[in-house]
């Protein structure tokens, strides 16, 4: 019978550590994503809505599956981090927009290294 237990706590380890990296892999994936979309549009000279809007949707989106795994208030900050960034676009406004945009890469960056397995977080 203990050959069963021992069995079944080693599987549910593997299980528990797999989801765990799984975890890991989708918030960094995640992260690399949006701040490479954050690059591609600050590398243009006027920032285009479309692009913009699609990273905005494309956020959204991503928003949902991070919200079992990342506090919800990080999350918001995110968004609305962006979405001051459309606004701005959307005005034309685009030091205004640059500034955001370098302050919600930044803010991605950092969300990305507190949940990325690194001997800080672990200490």
């Amino acid at each position: 019978m203990s050959k069963y237990k021992s069995v079944i706590v080693i599987i549910a380890s593997v299980l528990v550590i797999a989801g765990g990296i799984a975890e890991l892999i989708y918030i960094d994936k995640t992260f690399e994503e949006f701040i490479e979309r954050i690059d591609y549009i600050l590398a243009q000279d006027q920032y285009s809505v479309e692009d913009v809007k699609d990273t905005e949707e494309w956020l959204k989106r991503k928003h949902k599956g991070l919200e079992f795994l990342i506090p919800h208030d990080q999350l918001n900050e995110l968004s609305i981090s962006f979405n001051e960034v459309s606004g701005a676009v959307e005005r034309q406004d685009y030091e205004a927009a640059s500034a955001m945009l370098h302050r919600t890469r930044e803010y991605a960056i950092r969300l990305n290294d507190l949940y990325s397995l690194r001997i800080q977080n672990i200490v």
